[in-house]
């Protein structure tokens, strides 16, 4: 079973080398019928790859924007700021990011306030 870390070493790989062709070659033969046999992450993540390359290769895309694709996805996430709400709504829109695993109160992130922020990973739901 492939998994994201194994798919990160690969492109890890590549980045540090600058071999295309060995990137292609070793990708590929991890990637081949991932989708019977690897976790739900290290399949997301393959596609995304695959998009990028396929977007490298029509011309969509330059190498650098591929290669800036592939090392900030190997980059830890960062955390966001967002402006800590003044007054909120009962009907506050709530939303919640896959990525991050916290609410947001968009009625109160959406108002313009001035130098009154957190991270967000402190904010209270």
């Amino acid at each position: 079973m492939i998994s994201v870390s194994q798919i990160q070493e690969i492109v890890s790989r590549y980045l540090s080398s600058g071999d295309a062709e060995k990137f292609i070659l070793e990708f590929s033969a991890a990637s081949l019928n991932i989708h019977k046999s690897g976790d739900p992450r290290a399949i997301d993540l393959a596609n995304k790859i695959e998009s990028k390359r396929a977007d490298l290769h029509a011309a969509l895309i330059s190498k650098d924007s591929f290669n800036k694709f592939l090392r900030d996805m190997l980059a830890p996430p960062q955390p966001y700021l967002i402006s800590t709400p003044v007054a909120t709504s009962s009907m506050s829109a709530m939303f919640q990011s896959n990525r991050l695993d916290w609410a947001v109160d968009l009625w109160g992130a959406s108002s313009i306030q001035f130098g009154d922020k957190q991270l967000a990973s402190e904010c209270k739901s």
